[in-house]
């Protein structure tokens, strides 16, 4: 396990029929991490290809429907990137321009949004480099816009848009 000093990253491949990838990084309690994801992948045939942000709306032939709540996190969008702190820890939305705080010290998993039953048909990898951005704040799970110049400063008086 690598632990990031402020400001270094590691760049991880992420396979679009896999389950949770081990990242190798081990995140600490309330520091915030950034993610730069790049490439495309698809959640199944009818779906189409699609970035870390997942599918932009949901049709007949690719929706959750009655399997909602197979997806590691439900109410984000199909094929989105999520991660989670921990074997075990509560799945958040990393998607295509995020980043969390970790809300405990342990191993980042990442995968794409997907049933464990629907992976079978999926193509594709999203690469997703991890930056240790910031130390000390609160541990809540935000996600960052895609304007860079909204990413949060390197100030107290950030705020963060927390997901539900």
């Amino acid at each position: 396990l690598t632990s990031l000093d402020l400001g270094q990253s590691r760049k991880v491949s992420v396979q679009a029929g896999g389950l949770w990838r081990d990242t190798g990084i081990r995140v600490h309690r309330g520091e915030v991490y950034k993610a730069i994801t790049q490439g495309m992948w698809s959640p199944g045939g009818f779906c189409g290809q699609v970035t870390a942000a997942g599918l932009e709306a949901e049709h007949i032939a690719c929706m959750k429907g009655i399997f909602y709540q197979s997806f590691p996190l439900p109410e984000g969008k199909i094929g989105a990137l999520v991660g989670r702190v921990g074997a075990q820890g509560q799945v958040f939305l990393i998607g295509d321009a995020g980043g969390f705080i970790a809300d405990q010290d342990g191993t980042l998993f990442v995968r794409m949004n997907d049933p464990d039953g629907f992976m079978f048909d999926n193509s594709g990898q999203i690469d997703v480099a991890i930056q240790h951005y910031k130390e000390g704040v609160a541990p809540a799970t935000f996600q960052a816009t895609q304007d860079k110049k909204s990413l949060p400063a390197q100030k107290k008086s950030t705020s963060y848009k927390r997901l539900e």
